[in-house]
């Protein structure tokens, strides 16, 4: 895999032309977070590209929806990303992990990326707030 990228957000590097990635974590990082956030038909050219996360914010977090949500991420992994080997992937929200704030739902993805050494975890939080919908990642 390449690691020839521009880094996002999109900045001018010291040298001519934007700022690249510097290491395969942060491309694979970059990769699987479009991925969960890019809903299924906003890709032009891959209308089923997206596991599209923003969808399962008004549910009701049940066993079912947490079985959905990780059935949809680990069929588009596979698609998609197929150079990632998921290990485990842990849906969390307020009422199972107090850290956690109200109306929020934590996923976090346990993964090894194929034909390297490398392990990671993305965790991502996706809440309902006061001022709309809110997402942040953490590394």
């Amino acid at each position: 895999m390449s690691i020839e990228a521009p880094r996002f957000p999109l900045d001018f590097g010291e040298k001519s032309g934007f700022s690249n990635v510097n290491n395969i974590k942060e491309l694979v990082r970059f990769h699987l977070t479009n991925l969960l956030l890019t809903n299924k038909g906003e890709r032009i050219h891959d209308l089923e590209y997206g596991v599209g996360m923003k969808r399962f914010l008004f549910e009701m977090v049940d066993d079912v929806v947490k079985s959905e949500i990780e059935a949809e991420i680990s069929d588009q992994i596979n698609i998609h990303l197929d150079y990632l080997q998921v290990q485990n992937i842990s849906i969390l929200d307020s009422e199972e992990d107090p850290n956690i704030p109200e109306n929020t739902i934590n996923i976090s993805i346990f993964y090894d990326i194929q034909g390297t050494r490398e392990s990671d975890v993305l965790s991502l939080d996706l809440n309902v707030g006061e001022s709309g919908l809110d997402e942040s990642i953490a590394y």
